[in-house]
């Protein structure tokens, strides 16, 4: 059983605790002036509008509630949220005067609590209307194929194309968006993988992934020789060269090298009378060859020339 001393400081403690329960409850049903600081948060912006900045980032409410409203806006509400879904656009701005429109904070708050000041007294947002546009896909880093391989064809994305959308200043710079895939593959066979779009911050995009079609074949190297044809030659003048072919070389997919020939490429020079008198070469330009074509390289870069009268 317990003694007598005990029973004594348990109803001492019970005494003091009910008490302080008491007094408690008396002192929080009583008003009080006070202020709460709140962040604001911003929701709804208007359809094809996004919020470029705005004046304020937090406002300060001046308040008079009962000590438990106080207590509970001040342990759970440090936000004013602030919704635009019905608000006025005037020249792409929206003002918010809380003074004048004091109910919106008390929606928000507490409707017992009375505010006396807000300050600042306003939330000026300005917007920024949102444009689309589509825009191609590219691919932005090299691939590593296996030495002695080269690509069929160019990678295939799926998509290749992608609608991004965000403030016109930031969209009317973008031609392209960029594509990174896995650089460390060492391909080899025909290859399906992902594809990431590269973000910016500022914008939008339709989709974040897509795939990449890779198409692979052996490669191997071939030198073909290839007449030079003149251009510009007066029919009065005879222009012999020297030399008169070129070898060039290339890396072509095993497949397409056996059907490639002479006739698919172009090489010219151009003579002109400024020519003759201020150079002994002419330059030489490859004018068509396929483009399926890897490390196209040439002989020459440049030929010497004679040039004579025909005879008549």
């Amino acid at each position: 059983m317990l003694s007598v001393n005990i029973k004594k400081y348990i109803y001492i403690i019970l005494f003091f605790f009910v008490s302080f329960s008491f007094w408690t409850l008396t002192k929080l049903s009583e008003d009080y002036n006070s202020k709460l600081t709140l962040e604001i948060d911003i929701i709804n912006a208007p359809d094809d509008y996004i919020v470029k900045k705005q004046n304020i980032n937090s406002i300060l409410v001046f308040i008079k509630a009962s000590g438990f409203e106080l207590f509970y806006n001040k342990l759970f509400q440090n936000k004013l949220i602030v919704d635009l879904e019905e608000e006025k656009i005037v020249d792409d701005k929206i003002v918010i005067d809380y003074n004048e429109n004091k109910f919106k904070l008390k929606e928000t708050l507490n409707s017992n609590i009375d505010i006396s000041n807000v300050f600042p007294d306003q939330i000026v947002i300005e917007l920024e209307q949102v444009v689309n546009k589509f825009v191609p896909i590219v691919l932005e880093n090299e691939l590593k194929i296996k030495s002695g391989y080269g690509l069929r064809s160019p990678v295939n994305l799926s998509p290749d194309s992608i609608q991004v959308s965000g403030p016109f200043k930031e969209i009317s710079k973008i031609s392209y968006v960029s594509a990174l895939i896995d650089a460390d593959l060492n391909i080899e066979n025909d290859f399906t993988t992902d594809y990431e779009i590269v973000r910016d911050k500022k914008i939008s995009y339709e989709f974040s992934s897509g795939k990449a079609v890779i198409y692979v074949d052996r490669y191997s190297e071939k030198t073909i020789k290839i007449p030079i044809l003149v251009r510009g030659i007066p029919d009065s003048l005879d222009l012999t060269l020297y030399p008169n072919e070129v070898d060039i070389s290339f890396q072509s997919s095993i497949k397409r090298l056996k059907n490639i020939s002479e006739k698919d490429f172009i090489v010219s020079v151009s003579f002109d009378s400024k020519t003759k008198k201020l150079s002994k070469d002419l330059d030489v330009s490859i004018d068509s060859f396929p483009s399926s074509l890897k490390n196209l390289k040439i002989s020459h870069k440049k030929v010497e020339f004679l040039i004579k009268n025909k005879k008549l």
